[in-house]
Parts: C-alpha cells; structure tokens; sequence
C-alpha cells in the first residue's frame, strides 16, 4: 500500500468503506433474522423506517470503522490490534444504553453514556424499529451521529496521510 501512487487517504476511506459494505450486510442478516423468528415492528413501519435504520447503522459503522483503521495504522502488531478493538468495544456496549436503560443508570454512567455513540445510534434504532422514543429528541442523536462519524472520518484520513 505504501509504494501505491494513491493519496494516502484514499486506503483509509477504502478501508472503512470495505468495512461498511461488510458492517450493512450482516446487519441486512440480521435483520431478516430477526423478522424471521418472530420480531414485530411498530405500527405503520414504513421502509424510509427501515432505511433510517440502514443509514444510522452505516453512520455507527463508518465512524468506528474509521477510528480502527487509524490505530490500526499506527499499531504494527495484528495482535494489539484485535486487543485494543476490544478494548475499546466492551466499554463502548457497556456504557450505552444496549442493554441497561439510561433512566435506572448512576449519574456519572448517565454522562459517559451521553457521549457514547452507541447510545445515539440504539436511540435511533429503537424508535424507528420499535416506536420507543428516548427521553432526548431525535435530532440530538442524528446530529450527534453525524458529527461523530464526520469526525472520526477526519482523525481517520489525518492519521493516515501522516502516518502512511
């Protein structure tokens, strides 16, 4: 990739877009999974429901996806890479409102899930599969989602035009 005539930038973009590609179809199985084994959906789900969902998804995953790729830039060691992923994937899902809701959480967990973006993107999920709304509006969490992922993306492209 070095000896490539290419902007630098370009293999970091092609890394996460590789990684959304890949991040929208298992999401796509897992959707179908779940409808499968009996989810149900809302009253009057409509298919711009189901393609926010895909955007808010493609946003999450673009945003991590560029945050991963520059460590992964930066770390030579394959292993450290898989471990810091995890490292900062656990805390991610634990921090958020995935599995333990915002309203019954500690006050200093309630601001690190504030600042989580998986927050946002379950937020979001939830209420255009489900119809559950969270206690903040709905333009917080897609504007958070988008600043968070335009950011991410820049890191992303700064680390590797530096360090490529």
């Amino acid at each position: 990739m070095r000896a490539a005539p290419i902007p630098r930038v370009s293999i970091c973009l092609a890394k996460a877009l590789s990684t959304l590609a890949k991040g929208l179809l298992q999401f796509s199985f897992m959707l179908l999974f779940v409808f499968v084994v009996g989810f149900t959906p809302r009253q009057g789900i409509t298919i711009l429901d189901i393609l926010a969902v895909y955007v808010v998804m493609a946003s999450l995953i673009l945003a991590l996806a560029a945050i991963f790729t520059a460590i992964a830039i930066r770390i030579t060691s394959h292993d450290l890479v898989i471990s810091v992923a995890n490292l900062v994937n656990l805390p991610l899902l634990f921090t958020s409102n995935a599995i333990f809701p915002l309203r019954q959480m500690p006050d200093w967990l309630k601001l690190a899930a504030s600042l989580n973006p998986l927050t946002h993107s379950t937020s979001l999920s939830r209420y255009f599969l489900l119809g559950i709304s969270s206690p903040s509006p709905l333009q917080i969490h897609a504007g958070y989602m988008i600043l968070y992922t335009l950011a991410c993306i820049a890191v992303g492209s700064i680390v590797a035009s530096r360090y490529l």
